[in-house]
């Protein structure tokens, strides 16, 4: 049964409909089993609403945008385990080819993360992600932006799950669009449970939280402040019974206040990169080091010059939109890991 053919019908009962969420699940299951939608959905809607309802819905199958029921066969099992599942998800990218059965990792924490915050997103997602676990965030900056690249600087495809806050196909934030493309060009998916076009309203991203819980087996907090939505996800990840793993922090850093909480409540702590050796055995271990995506820009930065200076290297490099203080962390972790070499007058090559 093809949903999205029938949609148009479909959705002016899901979303329009004041009728509780048990009877619009039994008429999921009337509509699954053949019964004409115009039985499974007596009721009368007014016109103009419908309306914009078929527009919206035209411009989302335009876009390539998939939509499934909760009954759909490709419907995330794990969602199905959690309390009141969305009827209706929307995704980006090939839904089919994406293995929701692998394990999954979620991290998460705050928008304005640190820089060792962010850089150490990047490095455990990289881990996770070379080692055949999936990455899910919400695409947000900081922690959650960190996270997809370190996903996808391991070169492993259909690494990571980016869950929205608004409706497809637009992307929330617009910063982050380049991100989500190269999230679908990886196979990896956008999800959305949100009706088609919407905006991202604040209450949005507390429901969008419970479905990143839901789909992982593990969450890692990076940086959450008191009141921060990682603490609303990780709330829905012990009540979900999912593993739950913190990174500790300066107590006078306002960013940490949730994070040290979580650990006080009994979440387990995560002090460096090597913790995840045990957690996460590495089934498919590779000779060669990797990189996070700023790593890699230097490192490639400096071999195409064969000898270049720290000064021109930085302007380089720069110009990505890097920071200086990732630039000089990476650079010194790239000559600690015997990859580069300095030389006198502050030169750099390949080792």
């Amino acid at each position: 049964m093809n949903f999205i053919k029938d949609f148009r019908q479909i959705a002016k009962f899901l979303w329009i409909s004041t009728q509780p969420i048990q009877i619009r699940r039994d008429f999921l299951e009337a509509y699954h089993l053949g019964l004409p939608v115009e039985q499974c959905c007596p009721e009368e809607i007014n016109p103009k609403i419908l309306l914009k309802i078929i527009e919206d819905l035209e411009k989302v199958q335009k876009s390539g945008i998939q939509a499934i029921d909760y009954l759909d066969p490709l419907y995330p099992r794990q969602l199905k385990e959690i309390a009141d599942p969305p009827l209706v998800l929307f995704f980006a990218g090939n839904l089919a080819t994406y293995d929701f059965e692998q394990p999954a990792w979620g991290i998460v924490g705050a928008r304005k993360a640190s820089v060792k915050g962010v850089n150490l997103a990047q490095q455990i997602a990289l881990l996770l992600a070379s080692r055949r676990q999936k990455v899910v965030s919400g695409l947000a900056i900081g922690i959650d932006a960190s996270a997809h690249l370190g996903a996808l600087s391991s070169g492993q495809p259909a690494c990571t799950l980016a869950v929205l806050g608004n409706g497809l196909p637009n992307i929330y934030p617009a910063t982050n669009h380049n991100l989500a493309k190269k999230i679908i060009q990886n196979e990896g998916l956008i999800c959305s449970q949100f009706y088609p076009l919407s905006n991202a309203y604040p209450a949005n991203f507390l429901n969008r939280n419970r479905l990143i819980a839901g789909f992982v087996d593990n969450l890692l907090v990076i940086e959450a402040s008191e009141q921060s939505g990682s603490r609303v996800t990780a709330r829905y990840a012990l009540e979900q019974g999912k593993n739950l793993y913190v990174v500790p922090g300066d107590i006078s850093n306002m960013n940490y206040r949730g994070s040290n909480q979580l650990l006080k409540q009994g979440a387990e702590i995560i002090t460096c990169i090597e913790d995840f050796e045990d957690l996460v055995p590495d089934l498919n271990p590779r000779p060669k080091i990797l990189f996070t995506v700023t790593q890699e820009l230097i490192y490639q930065a400096i071999k195409s010059s064969n000898l270049i200076s720290v000064s021109d290297l930085m302007a380089k490099v720069l110009q990505e939109g890097i920071a200086h203080e990732i630039f000089y962390q990476d650079l010194i972790w790239l000559e600690n890991q015997g990859k580069i070499k300095t030389l006198p007058g502050e030169l750099v090559q390949v080792s």
